[in-house]
């Protein structure tokens, strides 16, 4: 895997000799994963907004960090095994989930691994082989062209081309290649989080639903001394 931080790389452009065969656009798990699982055999161009340095990335995933068993068991499937420098602080053996409407709180056993996520995911990224990743930059858009399509992108203020045979959308619900090939809309959800010291906090994965604010839900979880309280709201009340 090679890192682009210079902008006059010479694969940093449109030509015909560089036709890639496949883009992927987002470095999250599945991005990683496919990157690495195909990197050494195929022309694989990664795209991935966050930047390698967790101090200076811009874009913070609103996310938990918990691995569910359903990951772990894939990861074991790849005999991957997450480093120690990944995992955050406390582990979880247990859910607490809070009902208001039905004044209910019901605990149950689950094993989650409570990572670091930016870390989880630049750890999966150095795994890949063979593939070019580009990191802190942003897709703007996505043509059609005769080969394959055209993808522009942004990073450090200038805007760069590349050409590929497939492209991959691997970039979440809020997806560019699902926004600009399938019309089909997805609900939207507005995730508020907020961060508190928690040194004196017990372990805590909580889950709580109060459909007088939102269909989805809210969370609370400890994570490497701080707890992170937030929901998903919907847009039109978000704020």
């Amino acid at each position: 895997m090679r890192f682009f931080y210079g902008l006059n790389r010479d694969t940093i452009s449109i030509r015909g000799t560089n036709m890639r065969d496949v883009i992927i656009i987002g470095g999250g798990p599945a991005g990683a994963t496919l990157a690495r699982l195909i990197g050494q055999n195929h022309n694989v161009l990664l795209i991935d907004k966050k930047s390698s340095d967790e101090s200076k990335t811009t874009f913070k995933k609103p996310c938990g960090g918990l691995i569910a068993p359903d990951a772990q068991r894939a990861l074991a499937r790849f005999q991957l095994e997450i480093p120690t420098e990944v995992l955050a602080n406390p582990q979880l053996f247990a859910v607490k989930t809070i009902d208001l409407q039905a004044r209910r709180v019901t605990h149950y056993q689950r094993f989650y691994l409570n990572v670091n996520r930016h870390r989880f995911d630049s750890w999966l990224l150095s795994l890949v082989k063979g593939a070019d990743v580009i990191d802190n930059a942003r897709v703007q858009k996505i043509e059609k062209s005769d080969l394959g399509y055209k993808v522009s992108f942004v990073r450090e203020g200038r805007v760069h081309f590349e050409e590929t045979r497939m492209i991959v959308g691997a970039d979440g619900a809020d997806s560019i290649v699902r926004k600009t090939f399938f019309k089909r809309k997805i609900r939207q959800y507005m995730a508020i989080q907020q961060f508190f010291n928690a040194s004196e906090t017990k372990p805590l994965y909580a889950s709580l639903f109060d459909h007088t604010l939102t269909d989805s839900y809210g969370w609370g979880l400890v994570k490497d001394g701080e707890l992170i309280f937030g929901a998903a709201l919907t847009l039109s009340d978000s704020r």
